[in-house]
């Protein structure tokens, strides 16, 4: 990934750059689940990764197999804090960038204490938003495989069940392909659907319940994301209709990811349909976001998106979900959603399940 941030240093008032999150630095070296090591970059290409012993020789062992093993050196240090202020003294660095998005704020405050500090939000997340034939690949896996999870999971699900029951044979289906979970797995019923980020409970589901799944799954460090909502027996006509007007409108949307269109355009367009339908204060989250290493990257499918991005045009290589969600509080709640990567002509939906 290197070679794709070539221009990082352009027009840069900075030749060096910090890194602390875990996601940028599993990016960057190839390492993962191991976050508490910093990253130095220099404009020179010199990668220093400085390490606390307790996790020096774990890191060591897996740079080996990361592929960037010749790329960077590896530091032992007794603190990262005080590693980066040897290293910056013996290299001569007096400046840094930094995500400001990406570091807490008392790092921020003991590194302005250690030398000058330039704030770049976005400074490695912008690089991400567009995917390599190799990151699409990952993904493309992780969504087939969680499609594949959803398809053996959702005949199981039976009245009489709680949740938690349910969620017990979600945790089977990834020990049975060897995946984790790329979130907290959602399993809720009933009136249970109206919270959008439910916690799974001990509801014991019943005959003719609405069911909502939102799960995802972790391949090679990336994320897949897939929302279904149905019922158990027969439809109340009321939750027929929400549900109607979120499956029409979530194809609908689908269809119009493409390569140069506005995010924001997206989200007005599933937002002025379910305001349409009488629906619009039910409608309380974005529209769709990002995804690769991180389950919620940017770009957020939003009015407003926040951060570096602003108002962006979809390219090639972005990889987006779309998730429109009507919640009735006390009631039920109905979400759909997909992974969608976007293609030179148009775009490719990547969580296909047979309901």
């Amino acid at each position: 990934m290197i070679t794709k941030i070539a221009g990082l240093f352009n027009n840069s008032k900075f030749d060096t750059v910090l890194i602390t999150n875990w996601a940028d630095l599993f990016y960057l070296t190839g390492i993962e689940k191991v976050y508490d090591y910093w990253l130095l970059l220099e404009k020179s290409g010199k990668m220093t990764l400085l390490v606390p012993e307790i996790i020096h020789s774990q890191v060591y062992n897996l740079a080996k197999t990361s592929g960037y093993f010749n790329k960077f050196r590896i530091i032992k240090v007794t603190g990262v804090l005080a590693g980066l202020k040897s290293c910056l003294k013996a290299d001569k660095i007096n400046c840094l960038g930094i995500d400001p998005d990406r570091i807490t704020c008392s790092t921020a405050e003991k590194l302005q204490k250690i030398c000058k500090i330039i704030k770049i939000p976005g400074l490695i997340s912008k690089y991400r938003l567009i995917k390599t034939p190799e990151e699409i690949e990952n993904i493309r896996k992780s969504c087939q495989l969680i499609s594949k999870i959803y398809d053996e999971l959702k005949p199981m699900i039976q009245p009489g069940m709680t949740e938690k029951d349910v969620l017990l044979r979600l945790f089977g289906l990834y020990n049975k392909y060897n995946i984790e979970p790329s979130f907290d797995p959602i399993i809720a019923s009933g009136p249970n659907t109206a919270y959008p980020h439910h916690i799974t409970s001990t509801r014991k589901i019943q005959k003719n319940d609405i069911i909502m799944v939102d799960i995802g799954c972790r391949y090679k460090g990336y994320c897949s994301d897939l929302t279904r909502t149905f019922f158990l027996g027969k439809i109340n006509d009321h939750f027929k209709r929400i549900y109607n007007i979120i499956a029409y409108i979530q194809g609908y949307t689908m269809k119009k990811v493409r390569p140069n269109k506005r995010v924001a355009e997206l989200d007005k367009i599933a937002r002025d349909f379910i305001a349409e339908k009488k629906l619009k204060n039910k409608f309380i989250h974005s529209t769709g976001h990002g995804i690769g290493i991180e389950i919620h990257e940017s770009p957020r499918i939003a009015a407003k998106n926040s951060g570096y991005t602003g108002n962006i045009r979809l390219k090639p290589g972005m990889i987006i979900t779309i998730e429109p969600g009507v919640y009735i509080p006390n009631i039920f709640g109905v979400r759909i959603e997909d992974t969608i990567l976007v293609t030179k002509t148009g775009n490719d939906v990547l969580t296909e399940t047979k309901s």
